[in-house]
Order: C-alpha cells, then sequence, then structure tokens
C-alpha cells in the first residue's frame, strides 16, 4: 500500500521530523533544549525505522517522484556548500527551485500509487505541502543581504526586482546599515560633539540617497552602464569584480554593491 508521509497518521516519528514545519517553530524557539526521541529510541534505531520506510518505496515511479522534488533542492544545497560567491544569486535560485517543485508532474502510465488505493495522496496536494515547506525555510534563512544582492547583480539587470517590495525594501535597510548614524552624543556632550554628529548624520543621509538615485542608473543602464562593452565583461567576471570595475562612477552605490555581492 502506498505510503504519503504528509497525510499519513502513523507516519514515524523520525520522518516527520524531517517533514513537519512545527518541527522549525519548535527548533527556532528551543535552541538550547535537547529533544529526547519517543520511548527512548536511540539514533540508530530511529534511522534503522527510516530506512524501512525507504523500502517501502518499492515502485520505480514513487523514486522518479522523489527524485522529481529533491533534485533541484538538492542542487541549490550544493551551491550554497560551493566556493562560489553566492549572496547575490540565492534569491533568483530560490524562485528557480519553486518554478521546478510546481512543474513536477506524475507519469499517467506508470503512477506512483496503485489506481484506487483509499489512501493514494493527490499529487497537487503533496506538492503544494513541499512547497509550502520549502518556501517556509527559505522565508526562515532569507537576509537583506540575498534581497540586495540579487537586485545589484548584473546577471540579473534586466529583470523586474522593483515590482518586489521584499526586495527594494532589503536594498533601503542594506543601505542604511552601510551608511549608519552611530550612536547620538550622551546627555550632557558638548555643543562641538553634537554639531559634529549632526553633520555626520547628514552626510550619511546624503549618501543613501545618493545609492537609491544610483540603482536608477544602474538598472535602466545610464550613465557609464550605458556601454555595450560593460555588459560583454558583466557575462566574464563575478559580481563583485563588476562593482570594483564599474561602480567608481556610483561611488555611494558601490560599497554596498560590492558588499552584498561578493
Amino acid at each position: 500500500m502506498a505510503w504519503n508521509p504528509l497525510k499519513s497518521s502513523s507516519t514515524p516519528y523520525s520522518v516527520l521530523c524531517l517533514l513537519r514545519r512545527a518541527v522549525f517553530e519548535y527548533v527556532r524557539s528551543n535552541r538550547s533544549q535537547r529533544a529526547t526521541p519517543p520511548e527512548n529510541a536511540t539514533l540508530l534505531e530511529l534511522f534503522q525505522e527510516a530506512q524501512s520506510i525507504c523500502r517501502e518505496l518499492t515502485l520505480p515511479a514513487q523514486i522518479d517522484l522523489c527524485l522529481a522534488f529533491l533534485k533541484p533542492i538538492v542542487l541549490l544545497l550544493r551551491f550554497a556548500d560551493s566556493d562560489l560567491p553566492t549572496a547575490s544569486k540565492m534569491q533568483y535560485y530560490k524562485f528557480e527551485v519553486q518554478e521546478q517543485l510546481k512543474a513536477v508532474t506524475c507519469n499517467e502510465d506508470n503512477p506512483p500509487w496503485e489506481p484506487g488505493e483509499a489512501d493514494a495522496p493527490i499529487l497537487d496536494d503533496l506538492k503544494q505541502e513541499i512547497i509550502s515547506i520549502h518556501r517556509y525555510r527559505w522565508d526562515y534563512r532569507y537576509t537583506i543581504l540575498q534581497g540586495t544582492g540579487y537586485l545589484l547583480d548584473p546577471e540579473y539587470v534586466d529583470m523586474d526586482q522593483h515590482e518586489d517590495e521584499e526586495t527594494m525594501e532589503s536594498f533601503r535597510k542594506f543601505v542604511e546599515k552601510t551608511y549608519f548614524y552611530g550612536p547620538a552624543p550622551v546627555e550632557g556632550a558638548s555643543e562641538e560633539e553634537v554639531t559634529a554628529y549632526k553633520a555626520h548624520c547628514a552626510s550619511q543621509l546624503a549618501k543613501r540617497s545618493a545609492a537609491e538615485i544610483q540603482l536608477l542608473q544602474f538598472k535602466m543602464k545610464r550613465g557609464v552602464f550605458a556601454r555595450d562593452t560593460v555588459w560583454e565583461v558583466a557575462k566574464t567576471v563575478s559580481a563583485a569584480d563588476f562593482w570594483f570595475l564599474y561602480g567608481g562612477a556610483v561611488k555611494e552605490l558601490q560599497l554596498p554593491a560590492m558588499r552584498a555581492c561578493a
């Protein structure tokens, strides 16, 4: 009989720990607490339990379906573990994984579940659950660095990131962190200290504004970015090297760009 780990009430604890969204919530709120397996089961026993479940997946189509769901996620993890600069690529690759998961279909000539089985899972429900888990896990580790890198990576210059408020807000927050005001003078500070702090804040604010205006030059390919040679070079160098070469024309944007694309 087909086994659906996301719907079956008899799914073993060890498998649920890998699949259920509540586990992520538990880990996030109890990071310092050690979890005790049910009935004092050892790690080996939990592994053997999961191993026996894998042996139940005997139909080739079941295995193919598992591979179809896992392959894009594994490729993303392998990329994240590589020595390549990944910060500016992760946001785009996340979207790619989502699209590949949505495109998973069954082979009608060799379905992964026997026709007529009472507990045969519905592919669409299973797919949506897997996509939901992936999206939730991504949101858990999302940072403004990734959103900013995605916006400023020359490989994605022609994409419409400006339509995504999360990406644009990430950029604004990252620029604010790059040109931060710093702590205000303590009570009783001298007039010179207060004046210097106000001047510093005004300077940082001007840099923030300049960086946002310069983003338009980059996205609209104006100024130095209007040259065809710039984008030919962009195909052969890393995003950080691109900003090293051409960021001098937009200095306030260059600093956050090189940090986000490193």
